[in-house]
């Protein structure tokens, strides 16, 4: 049973109301939905040179637009001035790249003689979370190497943390036979999700699967120089329930993935037939509590949130793809759209990826406002984003695809694609304000990225590549009302800080985003307010953006 279990958990692809207030604001951060040009590929470079195979699972970026990515490498692999050589088997890395120098920065292995691999990254402030699992001699206590520090005791998945520097901070070993597939960060709170068997320890929580295969979301306590899990939950039936998708908006966390019948999440349980699943979890601090769970689709492979948006991609059979009010009947992949009203929730809208004779398989997904980024596989000569229609050079090629929320429903704007003759996907992308980072693999012997020719002798490749968009928020929504502003004070500022603003006869929504354009707070200012306090307690030390209204303004926080 190990050897199943270990197929069906390491494969790589495995991965409420103010929405009216919020529509304002937010939309300043999205183009219109008129279809326009993709840009081209500006960047593109073999994410482990020399590597006999590798594959780039995950990536994130920081507040300054570095890259991190993660994944698996056999053999020796060169990232900039840092070669990297596994133990025996596969090994996980991380990897930091600038987009300033277009180089690597410097890069971490982890691992033993068995196969390991790197399944997650995250990134908040300075620091560098990367998450992953063992396969071989976890169950033995044999210390596993990470990056010089040898990582003893038994089980198969691992948590650590870097610095922006590379330097291993902590690293976290887990008990019993359970796979690590996401990881999601907000502040020193650390969630991770995946799938287990039997009976897995999380700190002082035990859980016991119901069947076969079921799926955990735990959560972990950042203290500065360890961590320590502080709750675990299951979900799951009677035969193989996954999860491969994981993300947080303060205390809500969102989860996807695959399940069978029966399955349970907490008190509530999904009826029909198997396939996938979105759920959300409240984290109470000492506990974490499943609220609400929809089926959709066959598989849920990425998961992303904006506010109380949330948004989905996967893939689907003929016929059984119903998302709320609407049925998708055409075989292929999905995009979804549902609301979170805090103890319940709603889909909005689904439409269908694929077409024009193709198949098209999403991967990834990562959101700006109302602005969608989508990335992953097609294949099948031909297959349709909207009025774009992308051809493959070989088995499968890359694609990312770019869509606007109309609020009713989703348009495509651009979708761009690159690959070789062989099999290419892309399995991770992320968000700077100038660019749109993909990563993932390409078989040998070559990739084309729009004339930049990527080859290797190994027969599968890790690459990290990036498309221009320049959609940072302040400069968005400067360019459009340079002439209201915010004035606030004290800035820089500590425990929080009070705006002083134009005074309108209607409420408004104050946005507050990271430098990277992830909406991290809300707040409803009542018509006729011209002054705001707005606490920052909490918030990880740097640059953010303040919208409200037609109003903008930089806010630091130490």
């Amino acid at each position: 049973m190990r050897s199943t279990l270990s197929q069906s958990l390491f494969s790589s692809g495995h991965r409420r109301a103010l929405a009216t207030l919020l529509a304002v604001p937010l939309a300043l951060l999205a183009k219109p939905a008129a279809h326009a040009q993709a840009p081209a590929w500006q960047t593109a470079v073999v994410s482990a040179n020399g590597a006999l195979s590798s594959t780039v699972n995950a990536t994130a970026t920081d507040t300054d637009g570095n890259v991190y990515i993660a994944g698996r490498f056999l053999g020796s692999a060169t990232f900039g001035g840092t070669v990297l050589t596994s133990a025996g088997d596969f090994d996980a890395f991380v990897a930091k790249w600038s987009p300033v120098t277009n180089s690597f920065v410097w890069a971490q292995r982890a691992g033993g003689t068995g196969g390991d691999l790197a399944t997650a990254v995250a990134v908040s402030g300075t620091n560098v979370y990367v998450a992953g699992n063992f396969r071989a001699s976890t169950f033995s206590g044999t210390a596993i190497d990470f990056g010089g520090v040898p990582l003893a005791g038994p089980g198969d998945g691992f948590v650590a943390r870097l610095t922006d520097a590379g330097t291993l901070t902590w690293a976290s070993r887990g008990a019993g036979e359970a796979s690590i597939n996401a990881l999601a960060v907000n502040g020193t709170s650390l969630y991770v999700a995946g799938e287990f068997r039997g009976t897995t320890t999380f700190g002082t929580t035990a859980l016991t699967s119901a069947g076969e295969i079921d799926v955990f979301v735990a959560k972990l306590t950042d203290t500065g120089t360890s961590a320590s899990y502080t709750w675990a939950q299951r979900a799951g039936g009677n035969f193989i329930d996954q999860t491969s998708a994981l993300a947080v908006n303060g205390t809500d966390v969102y989860v996807g993935g695959f399940f069978q019948l029966p399955a349970t999440f907490g008190g509530g349980a999904l009826t029909g037939t198997p396939g996938g699943f979105m759920a959300k979890l409240t984290d109470a601090g000492a506990s974490g509590t499943f609220v609400w769970t929809q089926p959709s689709g066959r598989r849920v492979a990425a998961v992303a949130v904006s506010g109380t948006s949330v948004y989905a991609v996967g893939d689907f059979d003929p016929g059984t793809a119903v998302f709320g009010a609407t049925t998708l009947s055409a075989s292929g992949s999905f995009l979804t759209k549902l609301t979170d009203a805090g103890a319940g929730s709603s889909y909005n809208w689904a439409l269908s990826t694929g077409g024009a004779g193709g198949g098209v398989i999403p991967q990834a997904l990562a959101v700006r406002g109302t602005t969608l980024y989508m990335a992953g596989r097609f294949f099948g000569g031909a297959a349709a984003f909207g009025t774009t229609s992308l051809s493959t050079a070989g088995k499968s090629d890359i694609f990312v695809a770019k869509l606007t929320d109309t609020g009713a429903g989703a348009n495509f704007t651009w979708a761009q694609r690159a690959g070789g003759v062989n099999d290419d996907q892309a399995i991770a992308l992320a968000l700077t304000n100038t660019n749109v980072f993909v990563a993932g693999e390409f078989q040998g012997p070559s990739a084309d990225f729009s004339g930049t020719s990527l080859t290797s002798a190994a027969a599968v490749n890790s690459f990290l590549a990036a498309l221009p968009e320049a959609s940072g928020p302040l400069a968005t929504y400067t360019a459009r009302q340079p002439s209201e502003s915010i004035t606030l004070a004290p800035n820089p500022a500590h425990t929080g800080t009070t705006l002083n603003l134009r005074a309108t006869a209607t409420a408004r929504a104050l946005v507050l985003l990271d430098a990277t354009g992830r909406q991290v707070r809300v707040q409803i200012l009542p018509a006729g307010a011209a002054v705001a306090p707005l606490n920052v307690t909490g918030l990880t030390p740097g640059l953010y953006h303040i919208l409200c209204g037609a109003a903008s303004t930089r806010l630091v926080v130490e």
